[in-house]
């Protein structure tokens, strides 16, 4: 039976493998004002920093000796 290490590795990778098929497949998010003005961001942006927040505390929570 694999160690709690095993999935928190394991997990840090699928989060990040999402992340990645966000940045591939993933839309824009796209707002225009009242002038015509049109601002673009990549949705994987906001993804990428909830995927930072996990991985901190996947790893703190899995890889710290109890």
């Amino acid at each position: 039976m694999p160690n709690k290490h095993f999935w928190a590795g394991f997990s840090i990778v699928a989060i990040w493998m999402a992340v990645l098929f966000v940045g591939i497949y993933g839309a824009d998010f796209t707002t225009e004002t009242a002038s015509g003005d049109v601002t673009s961001v990549p949705v994987v942006w906001g993804t990428a920093l909830f995927a930072t927040v996990a991985t901190f505390f996947v790893a703190w929570s899995g890889f710290r000796d109890d």
